[in-house]
């Protein structure tokens, strides 16, 4: 009945996860280097071996590369069901690998569950990019599978070697799977298995990184002390995620020192294999969170506590928790009804816990990516009629790698998500792209300066030479400038150290933008949305020269 169960849970949740899936859209940055930078547009393409950041990420390009020959940007669906079908994956082999292992049915079934159902990580499983961290935990798995069954040597070995290398391309979380693998295969079968498991693997990492990751390589922080800070964010990592899965608040400590205990002291007599692979596990957890912190100290600590990080330690170290539970289960007395109907409500618990974590954080992401196939919408509208993107910044800080100026190229016309963008969708992408300020000019139409329209708080002072000083009697003063076909920019010299624009056109009103500007330094303000006003608020009262 287990392997039965295990499978219709399984599909189950790759149901729920899909319609989850079914909501989100692009926004991450990273999504964008694999969808614009490696050769889906003509003349930019920085290879598929080229570093994704300090990643090693060739499998994903080539996933991305093909998704994107059938589906373009229309739609995230298909690129997120393929992090779910890994996760889902992930969750099945989980059940032959115990059993391998010499572990109970029922136990075996349990682990699965928590890996299916492993809430806690949801930022690992709804997001795409992500593919690359799921998949090579996946394939670190699959790598100890195929070894228990087929050995460590022959042609058992070159399939791992193979399952290792694929890991490898998929993220940096690769180099982990290798050492999870290596350090199983050291505590299990010896030195010199160990050594041939991790000898072809670590060739072709080396030769790569060699030949191209070190262009990704992070530079040292500036301040060696600073690395003092890395057992914080480990412990951060490792508590919080355990804390997380179980939904209790304060006990991550308490579950990370039961695991540690239980790999020290416990003797699987039975399941020999499940202590090597535990011990395994918890290293290889202490590794991947030593890895990470060490590149990823600048980003703070509490960055540490996103749930892919809780992803990556609750799945390095089920082992560990698969070895305690067979322990407790062989303490207890048979037949124990009581005790049976226990473990089926903690785990009936996780399972709802983990579904509501699940749901929150697609809500979360969804919130964030909501407005976004409008926007590329608007944005395409925008380019149709000739208009410039004026500004590379996406303003939401996850759309760092963002471009819209190769977004906006005839080519990707038709990769966008279908429709006429409405009014309100164009100018919201207008604003935040097509609107630009800057110390030098645009290169737009320029109005004569008594072509501005005063909305609120500004007077007339003078005109002189072609430009009109104004006296702004408050802070928040307003004004306006018509923008005809071409678009349209001011010259601004004033006290502000800080503005906002937005656009109306035709009794749509676009959402504000903030802009940083230079006091007491000329600001070049413009926009090439057409006939449309582009309104302009200072935050300091005081005396503006403005030219045309």
């Amino acid at each position: 009945m287990p392997p039965t169960l295990v499978v219709l849970v399984a599909l189950a949740q790759a149901g729920y996860l899909a319609f989850l899936n079914s909501d989100i859209y692009f926004v991450w940055g990273d999504d964008y280097d694999f969808l614009l930078l490696r050769g889906t547009i003509n003349d930019e393409n920085v290879g598929l071996l080229a570093p994704h950041d300090d990643h090693w990420s060739t499998v994903v390009v080539l996933i991305y590369k093909v998704l994107f020959h059938f589906f373009g940007m229309r739609e995230y669906y298909p690129y997120g069901l393929v992090t779910i079908g890994f996760h889902v994956l992930l969750g099945l082999l989980v059940y032959p690998l115990m059993r391998r292992l010499g572990v109970g049915q029922w136990t075996c079934a349990a682990a699965a569950v928590i890996v299916l159902f492993l809430g806690a990580g949801a930022g690992a499983v709804l997001w795409s990019t992500t593919m690359g961290t799921v998949g090579a935990l996946l394939l670190g798995y699959l790598a100890i599978y195929v070894g228990t069954r087929f050995g460590f040597s022959g042609n058992g070995l070159r399939a791992v070697w193979v399952i290792l290398v694929l890991a490898l391309m998929m993220s940096g979380v690769g180099i982990t799977a290798v050492a999870f693998v290596t350090l199983f295969v050291l505590s299990a079968y010896g030195r010199r298995a160990a050594a041939l498991v991790f000898s072809v693997p670590t060739a072709v990492f080396v030769l790569w990184y060699l030949s191209y990751g070190r262009d990704g390589a992070k530079d040292p922080l500036d301040s060696a002390w600073d690395y003092l800070q890395m057992p914080t964010y480990i412990w951060t990592a490792l508590t919080h995620g355990l804390e997380r899965a179980t939904a209790i608040p304060g006990s991550g400590a308490v579950v990370a020192l039961v695991l540690v205990v239980g790999v020290l002291t416990v003797r699987a007599t039975t399941a020999p294999l499940l202590k090597h692979l535990a011990a395994a596990g918890l290293l290889a957890t202490l590794f991947q969170l030593t890895l990470a912190a060490s590149t990823r100290l600048e980003f703070g600590v509490e960055s540490f506590k996103e749930s892919r990080y809780a992803y990556t330690v609750v799945v390095l170290l089920l082992p560990s928790v698969v070895l305690v539970i067979d322990r407790v289960l062989a303490m207890v007395p048979r037949p124990a009804p009581l005790a049976a109907l226990l473990a089926a409500w903690l785990l009936v618990a996780y399972v709802v816990h983990g579904e509501h974590l699940f749901h929150q954080d697609q809500k979360d992401r969804t919130f964030v990516t909501d407005p976004w196939p409008g926007i590329m919408r608007g944005m395409r509208a925008a380019a149709q009629a000739d208009e410039r993107v004026l500004t590379q910044d996406a303003i939401e800080w996850p759309n760092a790698r963002f471009r819209p100026d190769l977004v906006v190229l005839p080519e990707m016309w038709d990769e966008l998500p279908a429709g006429e963008a409405t009014a309100a969708e164009r100018l919201n992408a207008e604003r935040i792209f097509f609107v630009g300020v800057y110390r030098e000019t645009l290169g737009l139409p320029s109005p004569d300066a008594w072509e501005v329209k005063l909305r609120s708080g500004f007077a007339l002072a003078r005109y002189q030479d072609g430009c009109a000083n104004y006296a702004a009697s408050t802070d928040g003063a307003e004004l306006s400038v018509e923008a005809d076909e071409g678009g349209v920019e001011i010259a601004i010299w004033g006290p502000s150290s800080s503005l906002t624009t937005h656009l109306e056109r035709r009794g749509e009103v676009s959402s504000p933008r903030s802009w940083q500007v230079p006091v007491g330094e000329t600001s070049f303000i413009g926009t090439s949305a057409e006939f449309a006003d582009l309104v302009i608020t200072f935050d300091k009262a005081g005396q503006y020269l403005i030219c045309s």
